[in-house]
């Protein structure tokens, strides 16, 4: 659990307090994520606002060659700690029941790369991010205290 609970720690670093420090030798990324976060109109609400900002702020930590964790791959490195990091501020949830979740989703994981691939080079960007959705989605529903059931349907929405 260790192991789990450092994951956690790298991936909150990531998603926060990262805007602008770095910039990639590419000059590709123009720190998206600090646009989108310090930007005065939100499209859908200012949690969801956050949470784009935090993925892409982990994305951007990627790019640049910074110490993130890739669940489930390198190019969907943003999805799922945007997610678990921007519900655990809004429901206030304990570190232990993100650690749980980040757990469902590495079984959720597990299953996609069973039943077919993870892999961009394999299923194209859409295994990468379809996946990690999957993951996150199933992560939501345990973190909230749904049923199995419903873990399950959230995560084949997205498979």
């Amino acid at each position: 659990m260790s192991k789990v609970y450092h994951c956690l720690g790298c991936n909150e670093r990531s998603c926060k307090n990262r805007f602008g420090r770095r910039n990639p030798r590419s000059g590709m990324i123009n720190n998206g994520g600090k646009k989108v976060y310090n930007h005065n109109q939100s499209v859908l609400s200012s949690e969801f606002q956050k949470l784009i900002a935090r993925s892409l702020a982990a994305k951007e930590v990627n790019s640049c060659m910074g110490r993130v964790v890739a669940a489930p791959t390198a190019g969907a490195t943003g999805i799922l700690p945007g997610v678990l990091v921007t519900l655990q501020d809004i429901h206030d949830l304990e570190d232990i029941k993100i650690l749980e979740g980040l757990l469902v989703a590495a079984g959720i994981a597990l299953i996609i790369k069973n039943k077919a691939s993870l892999a961009g080079v394999v299923g194209g960007c859409q295994a990468e991010t379809g996946s990690a959705a999957a993951m996150a989605s199933g992560a939501i529903v345990y973190c909230l205290n749904g049923p199995v059931d419903q873990i399950f349907n959230a995560m084949n929405y997205h498979t």
